[in-house]
């Protein structure tokens, strides 16, 4: 019996869906019984893989991308906690912030429409996300940006994250927001990460219905 699914066996084979006590009643020893695969899922861990591999209305109703929507929307650039809070808040907080960063870095990896560009910002004492502007062209282009992958346009800079950028490394850099939920930069009395705004929740809301 597998208690999880693979991907590559899905479409090869049929899949049988029953409850455990069901399972657990099946006779192997009987020439009734049916003789496949019998590859049984929890219902929870399946709703889990599919929220992982494709968070629902991660695209607007515009077409747009949800994360494109965000940054559009606020006229800002936007720090990774925040947008990856944003994809938990609209989601009823039911994956752990690990399983949504994967999300938006797939979600990015899967932006071609339009360059975002990962750099520092001064001003937060931390690095935000952003849509790459003409007047920046020049230095972004240069050997100092370095493409996420070889078949997405967003690019970031390698003085921070070094020769690669993974999933795993966004989760380590901002791991005291994940194992706190602060996704929102704040600067009183210092820059610190806490909680949203109200203001911020309205919008991220409004965002979301687009």
């Amino acid at each position: 019996m597998c208690s999880y699914i693979i991907p590559d066996i899905l479409p090869k084979c049929g899949v049988l869906f029953i409850c455990p006590m069901a399972y657990q009643s099946l006779q192997y020893d009987k020439l009734t019984t049916p003789h496949f695969l019998y590859l049984v899922i929890p219902v929870e861990e399946l709703i889990r893989y599919i929220k992982r591999h494709r968070m629902i209305n991660s695209c607007g109703k515009n077409g747009k991308p949800f994360i494109v929507n965000l940054l559009e929307a606020t006229r800002k650039n936007l720090t990774f906690p925040f947008i990856v809070g944003a994809y938990r808040l609209m989601d009823n907080n039911s994956l752990s912030n690990r399983e949504y960063v994967q999300i938006v870095y797939n979600d990015l990896l899967s932006i071609n429409d339009c360059e975002l560009v990962l750099d520092s910002c001064d001003e937060l004492q931390t690095e935000i996300i952003g849509l790459k502007k003409e007047v920046d062209a020049d230095y972004f282009s240069s050997s100092l940006f370095k493409r996420i992958s070889d078949t997405a346009p967003m690019k970031y800079n390698t003085d921070i994250f070094g020769d690669s950028l993974t999933a795993t490394d966004l989760y380590n850099r901002y791991s005291e927001c994940f194992e706190n939920n602060k996704y929102s930069r704040h600067a009183n009395p210092y820059w610190h990460w806490g909680d949203y705004t109200e203001d911020e929740v309205q919008k991220i809301k409004e965002v979301y219905a687009l």
